[in-house]
């Protein structure tokens, strides 16, 4: 069954990910954040997907390189928005032979192979959305059998939005309760959290999964909170 997925990842050019945190993290830092979280996705999704079927689609140009590099299949978005991306995602993913999408935001720092899993056998047969939603009523996961047929509707409060389309669709759904695919990093207090499980989001600039020491010391005591 697991051959029948194809993995989208829409990810934002790094000069513009998470701006909502300058306030506390410098353009280096931001960037190092997001590439570890988007590495962090791709690892989860590649030990239950093939490479191959996980789609990469972005702007950026130093993310296409590593998706190629890692053997995953990158596509220069052409558009603007997350639902553009999605889209043009499963439209190759369709062109590949997929029996069913799977969505998943490059945003979620605990993400796991197993959270991955537990999606996917979640699947039945038919028309059918698996869906994750995030702390604030987002959509973090969204796996839709089979693609084509759902209009997607990321952004706030998109949870709603696609339960609501999914029935109106008359698929079965199936609402996944998983605490690591809630959690993402919009806020400082959500970047706090994270680093509590996973300090190395914090990397020193270029040098990917290696603390950075005195920012996670400044973190764990509060102080690089309020800027």
């Amino acid at each position: 069954m697991n051959d029948q997925v194809w993995a989208i990842l829409p990810v934002k050019s790094l000069g513009w990910a998470k701006r909502r945190l300058r306030q506390w993290l410098s353009p280096a830092e931001r960037r190092a954040l997001v590439l570890e979280l988007f590495h962090l996705a791709v690892a989860a999704l590649a030990e239950v997907l093939p490479p191959r079927h996980i789609i990469v689609v972005t702007h950026d140009a130093a993310l296409l390189a590593q998706a190629g590099l890692q053997g995953l299949l990158a596509l220069r978005q052409s558009g603007y928005g997350l639902n553009t991306a999605v889209r043009q995602g499963e439209q190759r993913a369709i062109e590949g032979g997929a029996g069913a999408v799977l969505v998943i935001l490059p945003d979620l720092p605990l993400i796991a192979a197993a959270d991955i899993a537990a999606l996917l056998a979640s699947l039945s047969n038919g028309r059918q959305v698996v869906i994750a939603a995030g702390q604030r009523g987002g959509t973090h996961a969204l796996l839709v059998q089979p693609p084509g047929w759902l209009s997607f509707a990321f952004g706030g409060g998109s949870y709603a939005r696609h339960v609501s389309r999914a029935q109106s669709g008359g698929a079965s759904i199936v609402a996944l309760q998983n605490e690591r695919l809630a959690l993402d990093i919009d806020t400082v207090e959500d970047l706090r959290r994270s680093l509590l499980a996973r300090p190395e989001l914090l990397a020193e600039p270029g040098r990917r999964g290696e603390r950075n020491p005195d920012l996670c010391a400044a973190w764990a005591a509060g102080g690089a909170a309020g800027g």
